[in-house]
């Protein structure tokens, strides 16, 4: 008897240690909350080093096109902003871009050496141009109006080369956007038509609508 009610407790003492040892169970909601903020922090790391990552980039690419500016306009300083009004004369392919020949007929102050004369503007991919909407340089035609922007030396002379940042150009008068709808107006007709009888006089009116 005694020996069996050691055997008993021996048995009851090992489950109790084993539970013990055991400890909670996985997946709890304190571990589930843990790995979730581990996640999340681990997630907002990530996106800020993409966004790092995308500003080093951008400042790069900046820093690029500004040498690149300063490499065609020969480094010169100050820089400053030509607006040329005038009309456009032709275009043809050039190193660069594309030449486009226009007639100043007015201009800011920096470029009033320029009114009056022909000069030759190119215009690259990195330039914006305007024409009934984003265009590029083989949309210009015959007639049209040009505002063009150019950034340049302030010691620039007639034979410094111009490179267009923006070009905005409205057709001639008169030039129809090809999309318009035609319009065509309808004639009614209206005649009189007069019948005789003795004594008697009736008047009929007759109306033709083609």
């Amino acid at each position: 008897m005694k020996l069996k009610a050691l055997l008993l407790s021996l048995a009851t003492a090992g489950i109790v240690v084993s539970l013990a040892a055991a400890g909670p169970p996985p997946g709890t909601g304190a571990e589930k909350a843990k790995a979730g903020q581990a996640k999340a922090a681990a997630a907002k790391a990530k996106a800020a080093a993409k966004t790092k990552a995308a500003k080093a980039k951008a400042k790069k690419q900046a820093l690029l096109a500004a040498k690149e500016e300063a490499t065609v306009l020969d480094g010169c300083k100050p820089r400053v902003a030509f607006i040329l009004r005038g009309d456009f004369v032709s275009a043809s392919a050039g190193a660069d871009g594309t030449l486009v020949a226009m007639l100043v007929k007015g201009s800011n102050h920096h470029a009033k050496r320029y009114v009056g004369k022909q000069v030759t503007v190119t215009v690259g991919e990195r330039t914006r141009v305007i024409r009934r909407g984003r265009a590029s340089a083989s949309a210009l035609a015959a007639g049209d109006r040009l505002l063009v922007h150019v950034r340049g030396c302030k010691s620039a002379d007639e034979s410094t080369a111009l490179y267009a940042k923006h070009v905005v150009a409205k057709p001639a008068a008169g030039d129809e956007d090809d999309d318009k709808d035609d319009t065509t107006t309808g004639t009614t007709t209206t005649g009189t038509t007069t019948t005789t009888t003795t004594g008697t006089t009736t008047t009929g009116t007759t109306t033709t609508t083609p």
